[in-house]
């Protein structure tokens, strides 16, 4: 055990961690082609003075560990909404097979290629809204010049926040029937 008393299971998830930050700090692991990922973000904001190596460690270690949880129930909820709703499944299968056989997704489909399926974007979408994998408040930074909401004054640099449940079943935003699953609209 070390002095910090890390439990061996977390301490392999850190070590692997530090391997990559350095690594791609010192160039030894940049991508090949093109894309960018998460640290292509942070990175540079290191280097801008608006965040520390603590603070990107810190969003890696959130990104593993709470990304993990979140991206299970967000596929689960997906895949539970395509087996529930067989008319969705077929029109999202028809979607992926005219932009296969149109050759427009390389194996494996890559981001980009995916965000250009409208179909499938909105399938994800809907799933996301009515049952959003994150329980805890989604937060913003109140601007210079304060904010009303319901009629309360939130002055300057206050954080104020709304829970995705509450507000992905908002009525008068999504309609009476706000709990339902619809990604055509």
């Amino acid at each position: 055990m070390d002095k910090l008393q890390i439990k061996p299971s977390f301490r392999k998830i850190l070590d692997f961690q530090t391997l990559h930050l350095d690594n791609r700090v010192s160039g030894r692991n940049k991508s090949p082609d093109d894309r960018s990922d998460f640290l292509d973000k942070l990175l540079p904001m290191e280097q801008e003075g608006k965040a520390t190596r603590f603070h990107t460690r810190q969003a890696i270690s959130q990104n593993i560990a709470a990304g993990s949880d979140t991206t299970a129930i967000s596929l689960t909820t997906v895949i539970a909404y395509l087996t529930i709703n067989s008319n969705t499944l077929a029109a999202l299968r028809h979607e992926l097979d005219e932009a296969t056989a149109s050759g427009s997704l390389s194996d494996p489909t890559i981001f980009q290629e995916a965000q250009k399926l409208p179909y499938l974007q909105a399938v994800i979408m809907e799933a996301l809204r009515v049952h959003p994998a994150v329980g805890a408040p989604m937060t913003r930074i109140v601007g210079p010049q304060g904010l009303v909401i319901a009629d309360q004054f939130f002055s300057p640099s206050t954080e104020v926040g709304v829970n995705a449940w509450v507000i992905h079943n908002n009525k008068p935003i999504f309609g009476p029937d706000a709990h339902i699953f619809r990604p055509e609209g």
